[in-house]
């Protein structure tokens, strides 16, 4: 008899006992084991390919445009650690953030979602944004700009100022919020031809994101880039004149303000980048001069004495111009001091495995099945990267923009491009809580915080044909939410779903309500759906 190569885990059955006890002869057992197994996996989240990209994105997005407005920082951390502990792994956000769009508090978003990613591995958040379309009411975002344009200075500045405010060295999916061009936006459903104007031509705004993605992919694969990594440990009896050497070294070479991180109270580490720094031999110098041990090698003694009064000035000369910062801390010299730090000589170059400071792929957002088309066949022309996702309204209140011809534009065997819904509860809407604007859930509503936000849900009939889903709903045993949300999953051409909230517990209703709602819909439900769609098409456009 082969012998049983059962683990033997205390509180586990022998093998013997298991499989008498859990092995019996009924096919029902195992018929019911088959169907349990199919379940789970119904219930579980799904993942698909982004279009022609190599992110594999979770059927849900977890959206962040309440971050700074309707959100704490506090309360942003909790709603994300709970969206990836589900199984999300997709972030959008955009320099726009939050709304309502206002310039005291335009980027907090990104600085919440900075401060949470801090405690992440990069490689385990896929994180999307957007740059600013055409607007002459939000020139704000840009330094001494009138009007914001979809060219290269202001893509530029945009990407820099998003890393900057993220703390990140690459952007997963770059996409533009809404065309330079005129389009309808917002609920505006017809084309006015007298509002047509002269726009940055689609080849020019490809070029752009050209010369990031070349510059991200040369700094990248770059052998020379690495990341500085210098030590310290509090208490070493090593001199502190050896870190003042160091930092001198360094600072001659930094012509701007660079902000770095200390990743620990007793045992300290500053991770520098050596882009700040060019391609020179002040690096090969530095680690010539410091050893592992906290040692200086013979060869170069002959700078103790000229750095020994350099040394003191940096540590304790308060009129000395802070360019290395700790975040959040001031300059780097005050940290060390307060912290009784001393440098070891700890010098690690770090190979930059990464993307460098680089945007991966792009996107369109808002967009239209005639600007689509012009950005797909600029890039096969031209030789310029494509677009992989289109991020558009869509839900059970407004369908047809999309299902009318850009399904067929977007289509994998097509132009092969990834749906990202936004919206698919159509701004709260499609969760029935302004049915009763008494409520306390529609007073706490964004639709009532902010008067003419989404006015195209309550000046429509769009009130109408939700309640109208809501019975439909009820009908089958579902919640509104429930039904909104399987519907936008089950669309053959959607990717994924963006889903924002205000709280965790909201948006745990809406992870719950997409994974566990039977998938997909059965077909009496959808042709329940398909018959109010009739009666009410897209109604929050009329």
């Amino acid at each position: 008899m082969a012998s049983c190569s059962t683990t033997f885990t205390p509180g586990i059955p022998s093998c013997r006992n298991f499989t008498r006890t859990f092995r019996p002869s009924s096919p029902s057992w195992r018929k019911s084991r088959v169907v349990t197994a199919k379940l789970a996996q119904k219930n579980a989240m799904q993942y698909r390919k982004l279009g022609d990209s190599d992110l594999n994105i979770s059927e849900i997005t977890i959206g962040t445009m309440t971050f700074g407005e309707q959100n704490t920082e506090k309360e942003a951390h909790e709603i994300l650690s709970y969206a990836f502990d589900q199984g999300i792994n997709i972030i959008d956000t955009a320099e726009a953030y939050p709304v309502p769009m206002r310039k005291e508090t335009q980027g907090t978003t990104d600085l919440y979602i900075s401060s949470w990613m801090k405690s992440q591995p990069r490689d385990k958040v896929i994180l999307a944004t957007k740059v600013c379309g055409y607007s002459e009411r939000s020139s704000y975002i840009r330094e001494n700009a009138k009007v914001l344009r979809v060219d290269a200075a202001n893509i530029r500045e945009s990407v820099e100022k998003s890393l900057k405010r993220l703390n990140i060295d690459y952007i997963d999916l770059l996409q533009i919020h809404w065309p330079d061009r005129y389009v309808p936006l917002f609920g505006e459903f017809f084309y006015e031809t007298s509002k047509w104007r002269p726009s940055v031509p689609f080849v020019e705004q490809l070029r752009a994101f050209q010369e990031l993605i070349d510059e991200g992919k040369d700094f990248g694969g770059n052998t020379e880039h690495f990341l500085v990594i210098m030590g310290f440990h509090q208490g070493s009896v090593v001199s502190p004149f050896l870190f003042a050497l160091a930092m001198d070294i360094l600072k001659r070479h930094i012509q701007e303000e660079v902000t770095c991180d200390v990743s620990h109270e007793a045992d300290a580490e500053v991770t520098l980048d050596t882009q700040i720094i060019p391609k020179r031999a002040s690096v090969k110098y530095l680690r010539s001069v410091i050893q592992g041990n906290g040692e200086i090698e013979e060869h170069v003694t002959h700078c103790i004495g000229p750095r020994w009064m350099l040394a003191s000035r940096v540590l304790c000369d308060k009129n000395v111009p802070p360019i290395i910062k700790v975040s959040g801390s001031g300059p780097i010299e005050d940290k060390v001091q307060d912290l009784r730090l001393r440098w070891f000589g700890h010098v690690k170059e770090e190979m930059c495995g990464c993307h460098g400071k680089e945007v991966r792929y792009i996107g369109v957002s808002n967009e239209t099945s005639y600007g689509v088309m012009e950005f797909v066949h600029a890039a096969k022309v031209e030789g310029l990267p494509k677009i992989v996702s289109i991020q558009n309204n869509y839900s059970l209140l407004v369908r047809c923009h999309f299902e009318v011809d850009l399904v067929e534009v977007c289509h994998p065997n097509n132009c092969n491009i990834g749906l990202l819904s936004y919206s698919p509860l159509a701004s709260g809407t499609l969760s029935g809580k302004y049915l009763d604007n008494n409520s306390e859930a529609a007073k706490k509503g964004r639709l009532n915080l902010f008067p003419g936000y989404m006015e195209r849900y309550n000046k429509s009939l769009a009130k109408e044909a939700t309640k109208k889903y809501e019975e439909v709903a009820k009908k089958h045993g579902l919640t509104l939410v429930e039904l909104a949300l399987g519907f936008a999953r089950d669309r053959p051409f959607m990717t994924s779903s963006i889903i924002g909230a205000t709280s965790v517990d909201q948006l745990k209703e809406d992870i719950d309500a997409f994974l566990t709602t039977e998938r997909p819909l059965p077909p009496q439900v959808m042709d329940d759906i398909e018959d109010i769609f009739k009666r009410y098409r897209d109604p929050a456009s009329r």
